[in-house]
């Protein structure tokens, strides 16, 4: 069945969910996690399309992004990312991964050996700052639920270290802020009224996230996953 959900316009800014089929955990190490990095830079530097937020995990991903074409650029991303995948699994012998992949296609994929992405990725229009704050505060939490890290900062493959320790990682966030809002509201003590559901400007939406919006103190144990997604 094809995916009901669709991308209603090109100036709107999304959450989107990419799945590898049957939930197979495909980034198995640091040199895959890199396919997703290096493709999503080159779309931000030559599609245009804007990360707001983002998380990698190890059978799917998520993101708040917006940008022109926006529907056209995921697709192009999940087309190079499936060859990527592909090659590198080819090159590392993982035989039973590729095995996995090509036994779920579905079977109206003709041009292909093997299917590594779900269809659709779920497009839903973010267009409040309450909204916004929750498909942040969900993204950011998906490794400490899953039990991979304790702190949602503590996750390479994140975008939580940006919003919560201002600190650089593998992709470059488009903050939503403008000046005018940072030097209003860049500290740590943020009226709870601002999260109401104000309808958010196009690429002008809210100030970085408080941390204990973000950082929820949640009954999760010291569990980590193997060093090699690291």
């Amino acid at each position: 069945m094809r995916n009901r959900y669709k991308f209603s316009g090109d100036e709107e800014i999304y959450f989107v969910t990419a799945t590898i089929v049957e939930w197979l955990s495909v980034f198995i190490s640091d040199k895959y996690f890199q396919i997703l990095v290096e493709s999503l830079k080159y779309c931000q530097h030559h599609k245009y399309l804007k990360i707001h937020a983002y998380v990698f995990m190890i059978d799917h991903i998520h993101m708040v992004v917006s940008g022109p074409k926006i529907g056209d650029i995921i697709k192009s991303f999940k087309m190079f990312t499936a060859k990527k995948i592909v090659e590198n699994l080819e090159e590392d012998h993982k035989s039973w991964h590729l095995d996995q992949l090509k036994f779920f296609k579905k079977k109206y994929k003709i041009k292909s050996e093997y299917q590594i992405w779900q269809e659709g990725v779920h497009p839903q229009l973010v267009s409040f700052q309450k909204a916004f704050l929750q498909k942040v505060n969900y993204i950011h939490n998906n490794p400490v639920r899953k039990g991979y890290v304790e702190e949602p900062e503590f996750w390479k493959y994140s975008s939580a270290s940006y919003y919560i320790e201002n600190r650089k990682g593998p992709i470059q966030i488009d903050d939503l802020a403008d000046d005018q809002t940072k030097q209003s509201f860049d500290s740590k003590c943020f009226p709870k009224q601002e999260f109401g559901n104000e309808k958010l400007p196009h690429y002008h939406l809210v100030h970085k996230l408080p941390h204990h919006l973000l950082v929820p103190k949640l009954p999760f144990g010291n569990t980590r996953i193997p060093k090699t997604l690291f």
